[in-house]
C-alpha cells in the first residue's frame, strides 16, 4: 500500500504544474493536436468507409438508378447498401467528430495567446 501511495504521489507531482500559464500553453499545443488527429481519421474513414465501397467495372458505362436493388450503384458504400440505418448513424457521428474538431482547431487558431 506504501508503495503505491509513493507511486501515486511521484505521478501527481510529475503532473503538476508550477506556472499555470505555462500549463495552459501545453494544454492548447496538445488539443491542437488531438483535433488535428480526429480530423484526420474522420476524413479518411468517410473517403474510405466501413466495408469499402462497390467497385466499377472497367470500360462499362454504368448508369446509377433510383431503384438500385438488386444492383448498387458503384462507388457506393457497401454499408450504406446493406445496412443503411447503421450507414446513417456511422455518417452522422463522423460528420459529427470532424466537424466539432475543425472547430476547436479553428477556435484555437482564433484564440489570441500571449
Amino acid at each position: 500500500m506504501k508503495g503505491c501511495r509513493r507511486v501515486l504521489r511521484k505521478v501527481r507531482n510529475w503532473l503538476e504544474h508550477k506556472n499555470n500559464d505555462e500549463w495552459l500553453k501545453d494544454m492548447r499545443g496538445m488539443l491542437s493536436l488531438v483535433a488535428t488527429v480526429i480530423a484526420t481519421m474522420t476524413f479518411q474513414s468517410a473517403i474510405n468507409p466501413p466495408g469499402g465501397v462497390w467497385p466499377t467495372n472497367e470500360g462499362v458505362v454504368e448508369t446509377c438508378k433510383l431503384q438500385r436493388y438488386p444492383n448498387p450503384c458503384p462507388g457506393e458504400a457497401v454499408l450504406a447498401f446493406s445496412k443503411p440505418h447503421n450507414y446513417a448513424v456511422f455518417l452522422f457521428f463522423n460528420t459529427l467528430c470532424f466537424v466539432s474538431s475543425l472547430a476547436l482547431s479553428f477556435a484555437r487558431e482564433w484564440t489570441p495567446s500571449e
